[in-house]
């Protein structure tokens, strides 16, 4: 049964299992095609231990997984623990969001239990690179209808272009492949990456 549903921006996240992996992230954006996990982020059927405490802040979905605190803005590589610095989450003390700040109780072996807040005016995205495999490519002559390129994509997400080094054999409209003569072409996939130059911390008070 899907739980803790969350709306951030367009997107609605959620914990939910398919049956494969057990109880994982997930996002939707209302589509079946565009209903996909986000991150196997225990792989196996049994899934993470648990999700809980879902919760926007601004383009960030945030969460607990297990004694530790996640976050993600919806693609594998983002997603997240916001480094606690060896340290589990105290669940007895609900997180608080202030401002740009997330306010939450931990506890370490060294530190004891002590009050931490992460500071999202800081946050570093990695950049996000995935596999994309394609399937064989039927036959194709001069004169076909214009086909797309069937590919998995590794991560999901993150969108993909293609494009070729002129158009004197084929032109690509969007992700469409019109052939326009007989020769051979190499067409290039390539995808958008999240780049940002801001480090992330975490500190305590």
């Amino acid at each position: 049964m899907p739980d803790q549903l969350t709306v951030v921006g367009d997107m609605l996240y959620l914990s939910a299992s398919d049956g494969e992996h057990g109880i994982e992230l997930w996002k939707s954006d209302g589509t079946e095609e565009g209903t996909v996990m986000v991150k196997d982020l225990t792989p196996g059927s049994d899934g993470s231990t648990e999700l809980y405490w879902f919760v926007a802040v601004d383009e960030h979905l945030i969460f607990v997984n297990g004694d530790e605190i996640w976050r993600s803005n919806g693609t594998a590589c983002s997603t997240l623990p916001i480094g606690n610095g060896g340290t589990s989450f105290v669940d007895q003390f609900q997180p608080v969001v202030v401002g740009d700040k997330l306010y939450f109780i931990a506890s370490g072996d060294e530190s004891g239990t002590e009050l931490y807040y992460y500071d999202f005016s800081t946050i570093n995205d990695p950049g996000c690179t995935q596999t994309i495999t394609f399937g064989a490519l039927s036959t194709k002559i001069f004169g076909d209808v214009p086909f797309e390129p069937s590919r998995q994509l590794r991560p999901p997400g993150l969108p993909i272009t293609f494009s070729v080094p002129n158009n004197d054999v084929v032109v690509i409209e969007g992700n469409k492949v019109t052939i326009k003569a007989g020769g051979e072409v190499v067409i290039t996939a390539s995808q958008q990456e999240i780049s940002t130059t801001r480090p992330h911390q975490r500190n305590r008070h």
